[in-house]
This record gives C-alpha cells, structure tokens and sequence, in this order.
C-alpha cells in the first residue's frame, strides 16, 4: 500500500513540475515547484539545485528549499572536495553527514539537522553541470523507485537550467552585437573599435583573451590590430607567418585548436602552453568574399563551441569586417579630400 501511494505522489509531482516546466519561462519559479515538490514526495528535510562553476572550482547554490540562510552562507563547497561525482556520474548517498570525511561542513550540517544526504548529478549533453540534493533529519536508504524519480526531475532541472543559460546568452549576445554595431557606427578608428571588439567579446563569451589580425598579404604575415586578455610577452613572441599559421581562415573556415599542448599546427605551442591556453578557436575575417584578417579566441580551458556560439561569432567577425572596410573607406576619402584640395590651391596659385 505505503509503494502504490508513493508512487502516485511521484506522478502527481513529476505532473506538477512537468506543467510547471510547459507553461513558465521564469527558472525561479520551476527551480520553487521542482525542489518544494522533490521534498515533499520523498518526505526529505530541504533540498537544493546546485551547479558547477568552472572558473572558481566550486559548487554553488542556485536554489534551495527548507535551508536556512545560515546553511546557505556556510562558505564556499570546493568543487574537488565535494561528493558530487562528475566522472562517472552516479548517484551518491552519504547516510552519516555529521561522520563522513566527504562532507565540507560537518558542525554546520549537524547544526541544520541534516543526517544523510542524497546527492544526483545533473547531466547535460553527456557533462555532469550540477546537482539535486535532498537532505533527510533521519538516517535514511533511498529506493530504487526513488533514485528514479528524482533522476529523471534532475533532467528536468537540468534542461531548466540549460534553457535559461541558453536564454540569457542569446540575450547578451543580442547586446553585444548592437553595442558594437552602435560603437562601429559612432567610430571611424578602426583600433579604438577593434579594441572595444576584442575587450567585450572576450567577457561575453567567457574567453582568456581574443585578438585580431589582420592580413598582410605584401609580408606574408598576419598584424596585430587589437587584443585583449593575453600578455604581452605572449603578443610578442614572433611574428605570425601565413605558411605556418592555419590555412583554414584564410580559405573562408574556421580553424580550431581542442588543446594546445597536443596540437603541432601552432607555430608558437610552447609559448601558448606557458601563457595558459588550452583552446583556440580562429575564424576568418572578410570583406565581401575577401579575406582581410582573422578573429582568434582563446580559452583557459578545453572549450568546445556549439552551432548558436559559431553563428555568433562568425556575425561578430563580419563586423570585423564591415569595420576595416569603412575605416579604409574612410582613409581613401580623406587622401582624395586631401589630394583635391592641395591640387586646389595649386590652381590658385596660378592667378
């Protein structure tokens, strides 16, 4: 009996954070109805949503129900110490918090009343990104039944949170591109907008560093314009030849580099390593169907870009492109502006 009534209260919650999840687009309001409806079907003390943080190594709080505040500022959970399990990811339970070396905060953890703890990794995309934990004030074994149906509101929260950070990027990058545009659009120097250009969008994209270079067909190199993030012993370690750089952005393709240290395109991999690059993503610049230069971007982690992050960044590049075409533009008007008036009072000169 006690299984047939748990099992309608799982489908009566999955039911609620399913419609939940259909008719909000505010993550706020499903990470409320998710966590509220997890604790309440399983009998759990609170629950949380947790998600990884690459740059700080740690593992935050994005929502939480039936935590106090005091919990919640305990300090900062490690994310090498902590007991979600990101290689393999399994479900982890640790029934004795207040004993267990696995736990960060033992008095803190005591003093919330929490006993076991039940810890489901979130998967996205085959990357373990977060957590859902429940916390129980009694020693507590979780069923099968159970693990199941919090795995698969774990999925929910994970699609959750992936549509918001999708949401939110497009979002930003929808700003970006017209800030930058407007910037374009409000500056005829072409470093001064090549330099807002590298500077933005190694903050939007969450990058070590970005440059551009553009092309010097005469020399056979390709010259710094603008960068930002990288040192500037790394800037000038050399200068970058065409016949050893890649051949992909100067045919109209982007060129990627998963990791530095394993990749023998570079014509500079030991200096990259020691700057503390991991990635590089370089995409052709153009005017019209020429190659004027490339946008090369670089990570401090292994970064793999998706179609929506490629769309951008190819957009990005062409007003690279629109950017040195008008300040060349703009160059060539002022030499015959120039021209014209000296041949001008050449003319007077003769009366």
């Amino acid at each position: 009996m006690e299984s047939n009534d748990g099992g309608r209260n799982y489908l009566e919650s999955f039911h609620r954070v399913a419609r939940a999840l259909g008719s909000t687009l505010k993550s706020e309001e499903l990470f409320n109805i998710l966590l509220r409806s997890v604790a309440e079907a399983t009998g759990a003390k609170a629950s949380t949503l947790m998600l990884v943080d690459e740059k700080s190594s740690e593992l935050r709080h994005i929502h939480s129900h039936g935590l106090s505040e005091d919990y919640l500022s305990k300090g900062p959970i490690d994310l090498d110490k902590s007991i979600l399990d990101r290689e393999k990811g399994k479900v982890t339970l640790i029934k004795d918090a207040a004993h267990d070396d696995r736990i960060q905060y033992k008095d803190a953890m005591q003093k919330e009343g929490i006993h076991s703890v039940l810890v489901i990794p979130i998967v996205v995309k085959e990357a373990v990104i977060g957590a859902l934990q429940l916390y129980t004030e009694t020693a507590r074994e979780f069923s099968e039944e159970e693990i199941g149906f919090l795995s698969s509101l774990a999925e929910i929260g994970g699609l959750s949170l992936e549509n918001a950070k999708l949401y939110e990027q497009r979002k930003n990058n929808n700003r970006l591109f017209w800030e930058l545009a407007k910037a374009m659009n409000s500056s005829l120097k072409l470093n001064e907008v090549l330099e807002t250009m590298v500077r933005r969008i190694t903050g939007a994209l969450d990058l070590k560093g970005c440059v551009i270079r553009l092309l010097d067909d005469r020399r056979r190199v390709l010259e710094l314009m603008a960068s930002y993030g990288l040192s500037e012993k790394y800037l000038k370690k050399g200068t970058i030849d065409l016949d050893k750089s890649f051949i992909e952005p100067l045919e109209g393709k982007a060129a990627y580099v998963a990791d530095v240290a394993t990749d023998t395109r570079l014509q500079y991999q030991k200096e990259a390593q020691d700057e503390g690059i991991v990635s590089i993503l370089s995409v052709p610049m153009k005017v019209k169907d020429k190659i004027v230069g490339v946008m090369r971007l670089y990570t401090h982690r292994r970064r793999e870009f998706d179609e929506d992050e490629m769309t951008f960044i190819y957009a990005l590049a062409d007003l690279g492109g629109i950017s040195v075409e008008n300040a060349v533009m703009f160059e060539k008007i002022k030499d015959e502006y120039d021209q014209l008036r000296d041949n001008l009072w050449s003319y007077r000169s003769w009366f």
